[in-house]
């Protein structure tokens, strides 16, 4: 033991400083429950998702009842025509034809190949089908418009294709086209050249022939006898129509044929017993 001046022994006394104090813990804090976030956009996705299921599954349920009621058997076919009425026998060939497939049925009948069969027929040049409302089908034919009789028994349309019927029996001023099998559309369109220069001269083509080596031949109305050749066939009837205009217009009645197959003028053969021929160049 220790002692200081005052002679008391020294004791360590551990005080405490005036005025302080122990710090609690805080207390624990009640955690307090949250509701969950909810993606309502996502929950709007799914909603509408199901609603759509439902109603196809309802439409879907309702189309099978319905549908035996709406694909009823076709009760009638109407046909027109852009000519106007279509002929007794060919409304039978409308219908033998679309008899073919079976009976048909308001919805589920193929109105495409029943168009296209119905376009086989020699005398149609387009058909097309539609259904009306509740059983019928309705035909729009556009019947083929002769231009040409091909050969003896054939046909020629405005494009040159041969057909084997007509409609209506054409007049007496229908010309006569001739070639050699598949050379039709080659044959109209020489015809179509070929009128645009007679027709202002005053002349219309009866007959047209186009021979199995390439030479062809113009017979017209008023008479007169064109020989082309084979080549250059613009060319010639140019050089014809310069020589009409400048030393043949006042003839024309006397003469039966014009030969055009020199390289450089022409032969005319006369109205007369000898049928005499004269070279113009």
């Amino acid at each position: 033991m220790r002692t200081g001046n005052n002679g008391k022994a020294g004791m360590r006394v551990q005080t405490t400083p005036r005025g302080a104090s122990r710090v609690a813990p805080p207390p624990a804090r009640r955690r307090q429950w949250r509701m969950p976030r909810i993606n309502w956009r996502l929950a709007g996705r799914l909603l509408f998702a199901m609603l759509a299921v439902v109603a196809l599954g309802a439409g879907l349920q309702a189309w099978q009842v319905l549908w035996p009621q709406l694909d009823r058997p076709i009760s009638q076919v109407l046909v027109e025509s852009k000519l106007g009425e279509v002929a007794p026998q060919n409304q039978q060939q409308l219908q033998q034809e679309l008899e073919r497939f079976g009976e048909a049925r308001f919805l589920s009948a193929s109105l495409a190949a029943m168009q296209q069969a119905l376009e086989q027929l020699p005398w149609v040049d387009q058909a097309r089908i539609s259904r009306v409302w509740p059983d019928q089908l309705k035909i729009e034919v556009v019947e083929q418009q002769p231009i040409a009789r091909w050969g003896e028994q054939q046909w020629l349309n405005s494009r040159g294709q041969v057909f084997h019927g007509v409609t209506r029996a054409p007049g007496d001023t229908m010309p006569q086209l001739v070639g050699p099998e598949g050379t039709e559309e080659q044959v109209m369109q020489q015809y179509w050249s070929l009128t645009r220069i007679l027709r202002p001269m005053g002349y219309s083509i009866t007959r047209l022939e186009l021979r199995a080596r390439g030479s062809w031949f113009v017979h017209t109305r008023e008479g007169l006898e064109l020989l082309l050749g084979r080549d250059e066939i613009l060319e010639k009837m140019r050089r014809f129509t310069t020589i009409y205009e400048r030393e043949l217009k006042e003839q024309m009645k006397q003469i039966a044929r014009v030969d055009l197959r020199y390289a450089n003028g022409l032969a005319v053969a006369w109205r007369d017993e000898d049928n005499n021929e004269t070279t113009v160049q």
